[in-house]
Order: structure tokens, then C-alpha cells, then sequence
């Protein structure tokens, strides 16, 4: 049941149906049969679905009335009523306007509270941001740090070998006499050995196991081992493990500096990244590391990993 008692003007959508009479007139309102309980025509009828309200029958008779005249009274009535019914259904109108004007309203404090929400998510986006870069800067500095500290560790590291060479491709043999290979070495590439040059000599395991272990040699100074690596560039072609003994094979002999574990990974890392781009030379001096692309293109030095990541 919907629509207002023409009466009460409460809603009858909560009402019972057997609680509410319809008016049978033109006017076709409802009303709670409680609001028209006083109504003396109400008797007159046998049933409520005859029944008609007051304004109803007022009209009517006044229209089936052949000799009645229209009057300035009935035009009152009649305006009165249009006047009620326009009044009734603006309050209506009224009230379903309060529901949208609430309904905006609660949409508009919605849309300011999501407001607010994303001006504190920009503002904590931002600090977030600039939190980002701060520890984006403390990163590279704390990276810089450690690859300063990387290369001092690996300058210490390679100072403590500083009067040693490293002699690879000399076979090794059971109960073999190490100190007579590094003199036979020595007079392979023409640098005379002295006893008292030689302070230590060992073998030490490659990094290739098809290799045999390397010879580290420890010279009583540095003037010596410069003298030792420079004999050896001079007659780099002519070494050969079978000038050493005729029993051993033909195989390259070499003789560099004794680089520290550290700095050999770090050599091995930078001769494979030369390989797969195309750089020729690749070379250690004096604990320090170059390459050159090519005869002719300038050498760079090569300090840090960041440094072997960046080669082109």
C-alpha cells in the first residue's frame, strides 16, 4: 500500500490493508479507517468499498444539483481542495528533497574524507620518495667506501708478495727438488740465481686442475724479482718446460708477479669480460690492473668490479 491518509498525511505503506479504505469518488485517496471512524456516511454505505469522502460527496451533490447555481462558495471548496492537494504534494516533494539534499550531502563528506586519505598517501609517497633517495646516496657512498677498502685489502695483500714470482707450466714430480727447478728456470730465461736469492720456494695449487701447481718463489728483494720478469718478456717465445728437463714436455713456461688470491679472481673475472668483448690486452703491473682494446687504443686502469660491469 503506498501513498498518505488523506487525512493524517502519514504513509500507508506500513499499514495493514484491511486498515486502509479507499475513496470511491474522483479524488481516489486513501484513509486509515481509524481517521475516518467519524465519519457518519461511512453508516450509510453497505460496504467500504462504496464509500466516499466528504469532499466527494460535497462535489457531487453539488454537481447533480441541476438547479443549483455555481456559487462563489463551491469555487472556494474547489480551490480550497486543489489548494490542499497542491500543498499536500509539495510537502512530498519537500521531504523527498531533504532525502537527496541528506544523500549529497553524506556523498560530499565521502568524497572529502577520500580526499583527505590521499592528500596523507601523497604526503607520505613524498617522504617515502625522499627517504628513497636519502638511502639511494647512502648506498653509493657506503658502495664507494667499500670499493676503496677492497682495494686497499687488495694492495696490502699484494704488498706482502712484492719480492715473490709465480712460475706456472713446470711439471711436478715425486720428492722433486724445488729450489733446483727455480735455478734451472732462472737459467732458462738468463737470469743467474744465487742460494742466497732464493729466501722460500713452494708449490701452491692452481685454479685449474689441469694445470700443475704453480711455483712461488720468494726473492731476498725486489730489484731481484724485476729482474726475474724482465728476463722472462725478453725470452718469453724461447720458455719451455723441456729446456727446463728434456723429460718434461714442450709446454709454455711462465713467470709474473705473485698475485694475491683476491686479485687473481679479480684478474680471471676481467679477462673473461675482455673475451666477450673483444679488448686484446689484458695485463697486472705493480698490483695495479689495465686493459687496451687494441695496438694503438689507449689503456685504462681497472679498480673496482663496477669498473670490469662498465667496460665496453
Amino acid at each position: 500500500m503506498s501513498g498518505t491518509c488523506g487525512v493524517c498525511n502519514v504513509n500507508l505503506s506500513s499499514s495493514k490493508a484491511s486498515d486502509v479504505v479507499a475513496c470511491s469518488g474522483s479524488c481516489k485517496k486513501s484513509f486509515h479507517l481509524a481517521c475516518i471512524k467519524d465519519d457518519s456516511e461511512e453508516t450509510k454505505v453497505r460496504s467500504v468499498k462504496q464509500w466516499r469522502c466528504k469532499d466527494c460527496r460535497d462535489f457531487n451533490s453539488l454537481i447533480s444539483d441541476s438547479n443549483a447555481n455555481i456559487t462563489k462558495d463551491f469555487m472556494r471548496k474547489v480551490l480550497e481542495g486543489f489548494r490542499n492537494d497542491f500543498f499536500r504534494e509539495l510537502k512530498l516533494v519537500r521531504d523527498e528533497m531533504a532525502g537527496v539534499v541528506e544523500s549529497i550531502g553524506f556523498l560530499s563528506d565521502k568524497v572529502d574524507a577520500n580526499n583527505s586519505l590521499l592528500d596523507e598517501l601523497r604526503k607520505d609517497v613524498t617522504k617515502l620518495q625522499n627517504e628513497n633517495k636519502f638511502l639511494r646516496a647512502a648506498n653509493a657512498s657506503v658502495n664507494a667506501a667499500n670499493d676503496v677498502m677492497q682495494e686497499r685489502i687488495r694492495a696490502l695483500e699484494q704488498y706482502t708478495r712484492r719480492d715473490n714470482v709465480e712460475i706456472s707450466g713446470v711439471p711436478a714430480t715425486a720428492n722433486e727438488d724445488v729450489v733446483k727447478l727455480v735455478k734451472d728456470v732462472g737459467g732458462m730465461i738468463g737470469c743467474a740465481v744465487d742460494d742466497a736469492h732464493i729466501i722460500a720456494a713452494h708449490r701452491v695449487p692452481s685454479f685449474r686442475n689441469d694445470r700443475p701447481p704453480s711455483l712461488v718463489v720468494h726473492l731476498s728483494c725486489r730489484a731481484i724479482r724485476d729482474e726475474w720478469i724482465k728476463r722472462f718478456k725478453e725470452n718469453r717465445n724461447a720458455a719451455t718446460a723441456d729446456r727446463i728437463n728434456a723429460s718434461f714436455p714442450k709446454q709454455k713456461v711462465f713467470v709474473n708477479e705473485h698475485l694475491a688470491p683476491v686479485n687473481k679472481l679479480f684478474l680471471s673475472k676481467l679477462k673473461k669480460k675482455c673475451r666477450a668483448i673483444g679488448y686484446t690486452y689484458v695485463w697486472f703491473r705493480e698490483g695495479k690492473f689495465f686493459v687496451r682494446k687494441s695496438n694503438g687504443e689507449r689503456c685504462q686502469r681497472i679498480v673496482t668490479d663496477a669498473d670490469i660491469e662498465n667496460l665496453k
